[in-house]
């Protein structure tokens, strides 16, 4: 049987076994490495799949200590999507991924099979369920047979499937629970999370699906099912720091960069942990003599995108107009590092060497233009992209993206669902609605307007894909 291992740098292995063995996932011997780097591999009761396995291998050999450790096995890299890595390692409770790679090995977990199928969730559950049954025993059989099967956790936040307890079978059995009872089920859930030393598990709900239509700000749609939910304040109304202060604020960190959402106001997508990663792997904005180079996000949220571009070197000039969005944009800000600063939309901003690596205006991003032009001198030329990270189109950020650009030309990076055999036709489309863009520049030379590459994000429907198109404007003919 080929089951998922992770390999660990020794200085976190300690961490990671703590985290595993809290999950109910170590499913073996600590092995010791062959391949160098000072590693280790940790198996799990994760199930790999072998048709994801390349050819590469490495050896691994016996540590030091003799007794905790396999020899002579052959461990081959797992092929999978960042998306799925990012799954599977917050599956495993590890919220920090920094330095982890996921392998398949050949070596059978010391668990029983039966136990390795389940979740800690699941076993959790099936453990209640069979301590305090339903009187018939049909019924019993129906409810261990609807256990949810994913789950999402972002501490102290866990997010179950929409129809979770939904049926008539699960409302009967848990209204006919006494309220201790009832209260000790969900104590059962949230006590089978592996939890950090500085956070646990407090709070349960449904994550509810996505609204179907135009959703600017990113606005979720949870049901309470545990744990004290602030009530949540009526749609429109602006927060008051005391509402910042109340709320319940969760987070989770990917490719070593903390977000932090309050989850009754924004939604957060795992599924982008693809592209943020890629926009780390772009050519640093170093331009030595040339002054700061700057990113435009023009729809940052709670710095979904911005964050890595922070990382990357860029400084950022960021647009939201959700409160909660700004609220969480700052705090993560805070955690990673970067200076923030925020600006209303009655206000003027002028932009020096010495400010923020991020400047977000609590506005519509239809003003970015007229903001950009007044500090031209200041920013404008030294606008190298543009993020348009808004789904299911960005479209109406197209013109003022163009507007926004360097005169020295730069990338839009153009966001959109778009259904599989219409990808190729919609790049076409994207650039020549910046060509027509281009035409409109009164007095200005007209730029080369490419499509240079498609990134297929994630698929969202069948047939339907989250694309970002990376639209060249001008400038020197290199990559990205």
């Amino acid at each position: 049987m080929t089951s998922i291992a992770l390999e660990v740098p020794v200085a976190r292995v300690r961490e990671v076994k703590v985290l595993l063995e809290a999950g109910g996932f170590l499913a073996g011997k600590i092995r010791r490495g062959s391949s160098g780097g000072g590693c280790c591999i940790v198996p799990t009761s994760l199930v790999g799949r072998p048709i994801a396995t390349t050819t590469t291998s490495t050896t691994v050999s016996t540590s030091d200590n003799g007794d905790d450790v396999e020899d002579g096995v052959q461990d081959g890299n797992f092929n999978i999507e960042e998306e799925e890595r990012e799954w599977i390692l917050q599956r495993l409770g590890i919220q920090n991924g920094d330095g982890i790679n996921i392998i398949v090995t050949d070596i059978t977990p010391t668990e029983d099979k039966s136990s390795s199928s389940s979740s800690p969730l699941q076993t959790a559950i099936t453990s209640f369920l069979t301590t305090h049954p339903p009187a018939d025993a049909q019924v019993l059989q129906t409810l261990l047979s609807t256990l949810p099967k994913r789950y999402t956790y972002t501490p102290p936040l866990l997010l179950l499937p929409p129809a979770t307890f939904s049926s008539q079978s699960w409302t009967t059995y848990l209204h006919t629970l006494p309220p201790a009872l009832q209260t000790s089920f969900y104590t059962t859930l949230l006590t089978s999370l592996p939890t950090s030393t500085s956070t646990s598990a407090t709070h349960i709900a449904l994550q509810n699906p996505i609204p179907a239509h135009h959703n600017t700000i990113r606005s979720p749609r949870l049901t309470p099912l545990f744990g004290a939910f602030p009530t949540l304040l009526p749609p429109g109304q602006t927060p008051t720091q005391e509402d910042f202060e109340n709320a319940l604020w969760t987070r989770t960190i990917q490719s070593g960069i903390a977000q932090i959402w309050a989850p009754g106001y924004t939604m957060f997508s795992r599924g982008n942990v693809k592209e943020k990663a890629r926009i780390l792997r772009f050519p640093p904005p170093a331009r030595p003599g040339r002054g700061d180079k700057w990113v435009v996000d023009m729809y940052a949220g709670i710095g979904y995108f911005t964050f890595s571009y922070l990382k990357l070197g860029y400084r950022v000039l960021a647009w939201e107009i959700n409160h909660w969005s700004v609220e969480g944009l700052v705090r993560g800000a805070r955690e990673n590092g970067f200076p923030a600063r925020v600006t209303q939309s009655s206000q003027d901003f002028d932009v020096t060497e010495e400010q923020e690596g991020v400047v977000v205006f609590l506005e519509d991003n239809s003003n970015a233009p007229g903001r950009i032009e007044k500090m031209r001198e200041g920013v404008g030329r030294g606008i190298e992209r543009v993020n348009l990270g808004l789904l299911p189109t960005s479209r109406d950020s197209w013109r003022g993206a163009a507007q926004v650009l360097s005169e020295e030309g730069g990338w839009v990076h153009v966001h959109e669902n778009v259904g599989i055999a219409e990808i190729d036709g919609m790049a076409g489309e994207v650039v020549k609605a910046f060509e027509t863009f281009e035409r409109e520049r009164a007095g200005m030379k007209v730029r080369r307007v490419v499509c240079e590459h498609v990134e297929r994000v994630k698929t969202l429907a069948p047939g339907v894909m989250h694309c970002v198109f990376d639209i060249r404007i001008g400038g020197e003919e290199e990559g990205l």
